[in-house]
């Protein structure tokens, strides 16, 4: 398998055409044509940070439909880590009602729950956040917390924030 190319080539190219939309797209799937390519992601804080700076880029610069395709390529990869996940499902949940799709950022966690479930807290507690703050009727927000200490290898941390109130902890 290849290597993915260094962080720092991926922020110069994304500094070199952040505001042509049509060498942003082309950037995104090149991308993602990498992330495929590789056995392993970069699963590190930079790997992470350029796939987010990337969909952010493309959110803010192309719009929310060329985000999704990029971030829908990647997440049929080896992921870049849990915050990378994180990112996504936060820029979707940080859509107006009529556009957000719930069950699009379910999807979005349920992945990276699949890869990086049994280590990364941060991710459970931002799904189960997003689940509490649903209507009770929609929300999966009991079946979230059980997934996530079934699947935590130490799932106190978790446990102990989940319950605590806001800023506690």
């Amino acid at each position: 398998g290849r290597c993915l190319r260094h962080p720092q080539a991926w922020f110069a190219m994304l500094a070199s055409c952040s505001q042509d939309p049509e060498r942003l797209i082309a950037l995104g799937e090149l991308y993602a044509r990498d992330q495929l390519a590789a056995v392993t992601a970069a699963a590190d804080v930079e790997g992470g940070a350029v796939a987010s700076c990337i969909v952010h880029s493309l959110f803010l610069n192309v719009g929310i439909e060329a985000a999704r395709a990029f971030y829908s390529a990647v997440l049929k990869g080896p992921l870049p880590g849990a915050k990378f996940i994180v990112d996504v499902a936060k820029l979707e949940q940080g859509l107006g009602v009529e556009v957000r799709d719930v069950e699009r950022i379910r999807r979005v966690f349920d992945a990276g729950s699949n890869v990086y479930g049994s280590a990364s807290v941060d991710l459970w507690l931002e799904y189960y956040a997003f689940e509490r703050s649903l209507d009770s009727r929609a929300s999966n927000a009991d079946a979230v917390h059980w997934q996530a200490t079934a699947s935590l290898d130490d799932a106190d941390v978790f446990v102990a924030h989940a319950i605590a109130p806001s800023g506690i902890l």
